[in-house]
């Protein structure tokens, strides 16, 4: 008999089940075996991992950083290799804090003594060169911490500040250094801009006392920007040699990490090309996979080449009265969105209607489908910001306009490097002229609306700190290589869909074009880059770990099976795979995390079942289900704006807004809640479409009224009412 396998593949467990019978039969199946292969607790947590990671590569980072710093100093003449291998002060910060209070001055080994701790000690700069403008809580919650400290010590200052935590005073710098109370368990983490202002002042005070320290040697040590050519040169000569992805000087720069990198995807064209070139080259079949995999990685998705390409997809999807845009008018489109940075759906609009007269364009309801499809009109993240950077919400504003060229290039430059420009790097790099310190200043003092305290800032320097600008560049990996990507714009320029095959005798319905575009062949079952797709292995398609181990127990178990049930030639006859979303959800996740994650998606239903219990009623599926989708919709039925109440919920019908018969599915972000005679109206209609047909009574509202309310929603149900 032939066997049927069935999976149940969750994040915890893989269940399993070998069932046989005769197809169409009706008798019931003979169940053969049974069982489940269970994970422990927060195996495969990419979370561990990283933290692991980051903890080894923070303390590599720290000792290449001393390191550096010794070997230049050691080049300048400031002290000998010696002297800067010998042990530390025990009270390094107790040091600093006596000479910015002027009540000592430092010999230089007193003052490397200094700096090696700050090395330790540079301050948190809410990871602004690679964070893509994202603080995590936590970090947040430690720069509050030092904020709170700073103020109840009175300082300003973080060595002065780790001296009031020991109570320890500067002034008796020679009599008591050490404290038995704590500072390094107290949560703190102090903002980069104070860090590094007070290592400036504190190195300011020391020229002309310290052999070798000038002004250079500073620029060196606490350079913000980006190193140049010549001076990486000058630090070669010293036996400094910086990674090209370093940025900054030697004591606040920092090694930008390349995300995205660990595995990295393969473009399936040119795989398959790839690969079939070497087999006819005459190469093994490991020697042509070997190349394939080599030259089909596929870029990052911050690359020019897949902005382009993303924004080409756009333009190639529109249609002016159901027909595609004209190559003309496609160009059009394009350099105004390369000379403007990005394009809104509302200009896409006035610019296909000025060209092409009063039409029906599938614009609003292409953009509204999914919150973040406007992203895709961003055709350069860096240039869009450069733009709005002058308007009058742009965080920027009060000093953008007063900016010389050179700082406004500045910006431009990390922005296309996709980092976070701050209202304290650009005060830094223009100079903190008067005019632009009381530009800043008085829009700190600008009462904030809808912020309490002033925005959340816990001073004018914090302001400066936090107050950021990050392009929106995409993250991830683009889907094809650079080649693919150029060839899916040339060909959406030129008027014809990528995606569509040449006309011919089999292929009636592709375009009139010589070959097949681009990226047919990905669609194509019969074609050859989706055989050898299909015969990659399965751990290889994916680069979320969780899945790629389930998926590799799931083929171990398959062969498992095979081979006690398999007996006598026997072959499954179907398979029934069963995949719990949460596999991706919860990938990296602990314990705790994902315990959270399953709270939350009970909460509504709590939330539902604790109102029909406040209001007497004994809750049932039906009833916490009704009740669940009023919460959602206001208490208001969409057709009539007829409002109702928890006890009429037994008696109101569901209604899917987009016909069950059009779109198979009983999402509750689909259903709303309606009385039965206007269920009755409405029929096989879409919402939209009932309220167009029935705008002219006084029962059913106006589309205007319709969208209106639509739009008072959360955005997670906007998606429903085209």
């Amino acid at each position: 008999m032939p066997l049927t396998l069935a999976f149940d593949i969750g994040y915890a467990s893989i269940g399993w089940c070998v069932l046989s019978s005769e197809k169409l039969s009706k008798q019931p199946p003979e169940f053969l075996g049974t069982g489940v292969v269970t994970f422990p607790t927060d195996d495969c947590l990419a979370s561990q991992r990283r933290d692991l990671r980051r903890t080894r590569r923070h303390i590599r980072s720290t000792r290449m950083r001393i390191e550096r710093m010794k070997r230049f100093l050691v080049h300048g003449g400031v002290l000998t290799r010696s002297d800067l291998d010998k042990p530390g002060h025990p009270a390094p910060f107790l040091l600093a804090a006596a000479a910015l209070q002027g009540h000592r001055t430092l010999t230089a080994w007193e003052l490397w003594t200094v700096l090696r701790w700050y090395a330790h000690n540079r301050g948190y700069d809410g990871n602004s060169l690679w964070s893509r403008g994202e603080e995590e809580s936590e970090d947040t919650e430690k720069v509050s911490n030092a904020w709170t400290l700073m103020e109840t010590h009175k300082t300003k200052t973080m060595c002065e500040t780790v001296c009031g935590c020991l109570s320890l005073n500067p002034k008796e710098h020679d009599q008591r250094i050490s404290s038995a109370l704590p500072y390094k368990t107290l949560n703190a983490a102090y903002p980069r801009k104070v860090v590094s202002d007070e290592v400036g002042r504190l190195l300011s005070l020391h020229f002309g006392k310290i052999p070798g320290l000038d002004a250079a040697v500073v620029r060196m040590l606490m350079s913000v920007s980006d190193l140049g050519e010549e001076t990486r040169k000058q630090l070669e000569s010293a036996n400094v040699r910086l990674p090209k992805r370093y940025y900054g000087g030697l004591l606040f720069g920092q090694l930008v990490p390349r995300f995205d990198n660990r595995i990295i995807a393969r473009c399936p064209v040119t795989w398959a090309k790839t690969y079939d070139e070497g087999i006819d080259a005459g190469k093994t079949d490991k020697e042509a996979r070997h190349l394939a995999d080599k030259f089909a990685k596929v870029p990052a998705a911050k690359c020019r080449e897949y902005l382009e390409y993303r924004f080409a997809r756009v333009i190639a999807n529109l249609r002016a009265d159901g027909e595609p845009l004209s190559p003309e008018l496609r160009r059009r489109i394009w350099n105004l969105a390369s000379e403007r940075g990005s394009i809104s759906p509302a200009v896409l609009e006035k610019e296909i209607k000025a060209a092409l007269g009063k039409v029906s364009t599938n614009i609003e309801a292409y953009f509204n489908l999914h919150p973040d499809s406007v992203k895709q009109l961003v055709l350069d993240p860096a240039q869009d910001e450069f733009r709005k950077a002058g308007g009058r919400v742009s965080k920027l504003a009060p000093i953008w306009e007063k900016l010389p060229d050179s700082t406004r290039k500045y910006a431009l430059d990390i922005w296309n490097r996709n980092g976070s420009v701050s209202l304290a790097c650009l005060l830094e790099h223009a100079g903190a002229t008067p005019e632009l310190v009381k530009s800043l200043d008085s829009a700190f003092a600008a009462p904030k609306k809808g912020k309490k305290d002033g925005g959340g800032f816990r001073s004018f320097d914090d302001y400066l700190l936090r107050t950021r600008v990050t392009p929106d560049f995409p993250s991830g990996r683009a889907p094809y290589a650079r080649p693919v990507l150029k060839q899916v714009v040339t060909e959406v320029l030129a008027g014809l869909d990528p995606t569509k095959p040449a006309r011919s005798t089999s292929k009636p319905d592709g375009e009139n074009k010589p070959a097949d575009g681009i990226l047919y062949s990905t669609l194509d079952p019969t074609s050859r880059v989706r055989q050898l797709q299909n015969e990659r292995p399965l751990d290889q398609l994916t680069n979320n770990h969780l899945v790629r181990h389930r998926m590799l127990i799931l083929d171990r178990l398959l062969d498992d099976i095979l081979a006690e049930f398999g007996v006598d030639g026997r072959l499954p006859l179907q398979v029934v795979i069963e995949v719990a979303r949460e596999l991706r959800e919860y990938s990296g996740k602990d314990r705790k995390a994902i315990k959270s994650a399953e709270y939350a998606k009970i909460a509504q239903h709590k939330s539902a079942e604790k109102h029909l219990k406040d209001n007497g009623i004994t809750p049932n599926y039906s009833l916490i289900r009704k009740c669940r989708i009023a919460m959602d919709l206001n208490w208001t039925c969409p057709f009539t704006h007829r409002s109702y109440g928890v006890s009429e919920l037994a008696e109101l019908q569901y209604e899917h807004i987009i016909p069950r018969s059009k779109r198979l599915s009983d999402s509750m972000a689909g259903l709303v809640l309606t009385r039965p005679e206007i269920n009755a109206m409405k029929g096989n209609r879409t919402a939209l479409r009932f309220i167009l047909d029935h705008s002219n009574g006084d029962l059913i509202v106006s589309p205007e009224k319709y969208k209106k309310w639509v739009d008072s929603l959360r955005v997670a149900r906007k998606e429903t009412y085209p």
